[in-house]
């Protein structure tokens, strides 16, 4: 439990602190006086700012992933599984935008790795005449084209539903698949 606080605290604070500071610019001290603890506390936890910025958006996107599993257990078709995911995105908006104005990749790989089953999904759709390889690549590119398209769109402040953001992308696989 207190390690759970502990964590708690340190997310809350490191979050706040990024609304103001780029994260390379925050320090332990002050971090740790942010959060209302000792260094040895933090250590006992971290190595560094960027370990607890890494976890928040770990633990976010496996709270996403875990929704959406759920749905998938479900059976629910991909369009309806993609909508799902987009409101979500846009109800985090804000947090997603705090995340990517760090700068970070990360958030663009995980995405990509969030919505399960999606290279599955694309590489059955794929033509039989296309060798392994070429399925492979085209699979990639469709997802992290998706989780570019997906980040474009909540960085412009989800202004298209994200029922029409579905429609825009399943045109997008229309074209390949």
């Amino acid at each position: 439990m207190r390690k759970t606080d502990t964590k708690k605290k340190v997310h809350k604070a490191l979050l706040s602190m990024l609304e103001k500071e780029n994260l390379s610019k925050i320090s332990i001290c002050e971090l740790c006086e942010k959060a209302s603890i000792n260094r040895t506390t933090f250590y006992n936890h971290y190595g560094s700012q960027y370990d607890v910025y890494n976890e928040i958006i770990h633990d976010f996107l496996l709270e996403t992933s875990y929704k959406m599993i759920h749905e998938v257990g479900e059976d629910i078709d991909f369009t309806t599984l993609l909508t799902s995911v987009l409101n979500v995105l846009k109800k985090e908006k804000a947090f997603i935008g705090l995340l990517k104005r760090q700068g970070n990749e990360y958030l663009l790989k995980n995405l990509t790795e969030a919505v399960p089953h999606f290279d599955e999904m694309i590489l059955s759709r794929l033509p039989d005449s296309m060798d392994s390889t070429q399925k492979k690549s085209l699979a990639s590119f469709i997802q992290y084209g998706s989780a570019k398209v997906v980040i474009d769109w909540v960085e412009d402040g989800c202004k298209i539903s994200p029922e029409e953001e579905t429609r825009v992308l399943m045109n997008i696989y229309k074209l390949f698949i």
